[in-house]
């Protein structure tokens, strides 16, 4: 895999754990809007699992923030 794209993956994932903690939601709570367990979930955190452009949205209308925010370096 690119290095690029592992860092830049890298920096989504880690923006989408910090928002989450500092919206005080659970992994589980995030994961059931996602309509996927807890488990998968705790993977996309993690990046053993690769985000789809619709969980994206998604996260961005569950922590109400632009996707834009979700992205940034």
């Amino acid at each position: 895999m690119d290095r690029k794209y592992t860092r830049k993956a890298s920096v989504i994932v880690d923006n989408i754990r910090t928002i989450r903690i500092q919206q005080g939601l659970s992994q589980d709570q995030v994961a059931s809007t996602l309509g996927i367990s807890q488990n998968a979930y705790s993977k996309l955190e993690l990046g053993y699992s690769k985000l789809r452009v619709e969980q994206l949205i998604c996260l961005s209308d569950v922590f109400n923030v632009d996707i834009k925010v979700l992205v940034k370096p």
